[in-house]
């Protein structure tokens, strides 16, 4: 049975989102691991502590939200493709 062009495209967008997601969690993953370096880095740029720890928090939570959003795109990609005939 041949697969049609719009469960094709649709499938193309399942693994493009799931790619996405992958890239957004490596990304958070090597933003999380630089942590120490991050709050050394900024230490040493004369930033207090508390200061660096926001920074971090915010880049953090600028991560979380990327790597949400590119999950939402996957499950609704996802959900395009089952709702495909």
């Amino acid at each position: 049975m041949a697969m049609s062009e719009q469960k094709r495209s649709a499938l193309t967008r399942i693994q493009q989102a799931q790619s996405r997601a992958a890239d957004e969690h490596d990304a958070w993953r090597l933003a999380l691991q630089s942590h120490g370096v991050f709050i050394q880095s900024c230490l040493n740029a004369g930033m207090n502590y508390n200061s660096a720890s926001r920074q971090f928090a915010e880049i953090n939570r600028d991560h979380q939200e990327r790597y949400s959003k590119a999950l939402e795109e996957m499950f609704e990609a996802e959900k395009a493709y089952r709702e495909t005939p």
